[in-house]
């Protein structure tokens, strides 16, 4: 049954609104059942811009400290809730969810988080590569190895919002 449901949740997160490749969550599954660590990526690495996003271009100078120093703040504020395994699920999704995308929150709704192996962030983020815009990977590191947060904001004025939170052991490299 472990397996199954990790097999059903495995490709759920696929990238940011508008990539093409939506996620779907379980449609038979009525709490959580996950197992150690979380949803992935189908597909690894940065999604490409979209039609969508076409203001999808290199941000320089302040700009770019900004939207890193907003990018990273989220990653680590998502991955600090993502750890909360003390607080019983209700409590956890409740904090988790405004965080997430909307893809990432069909996702990740399946986990319990007494599953997720992290207990907390354990040093600084880094951007994996110049943050975009819209876009960006951010390194957190945790207690059990350093997560890749992937995120994206549907413009400039919006939040960024997590649509993937990959642990170590499926990151490329």
């Amino acid at each position: 049954m472990a397996i199954a449901a990790a097999l059903a949740l495995t490709g759920c997160v696929a990238g940011p609104p508008g990539s093409g490749t939506p996620g779907e969550a379980p449609s038979t599954s009525t709490g959580p059942t996950s197992t150690p660590g979380a949803p992935t990526a189908a597909g690894e690495g940065s999604p490409a811009p979209t039609a969508a996003q076409d203001d999808d271009t290199a941000v320089t100078g302040d700009a770019l400290s900004q939207a890193q120093t907003a990018a990273a703040q989220a990653a680590v504020d998502t991955v600090a809730i993502f750890a909360r395994k003390d607080l019983p699920y209700d409590a956890w999704w409740q904090l988790l969810a405004p965080h997430l995308s909307e893809q990432a929150q069909q996702a990740y709704q399946y986990t319990d988080p007494v599953n997720v192996p992290i207990h907390g962030v354990t040093g600084s983020p880094v951007p994996l590569e110049e943050t975009w815009t819209n876009n960006g990977r951010i390194a957190v590191p945790t207690d059990a190895g350093t997560y890749e947060v992937r995120l994206f904001r549907p413009d400039t004025a919006s939040a960024w919002l997590v649509w993937d939170i990959v642990p170590p052991d499926r990151q490329n490299g």
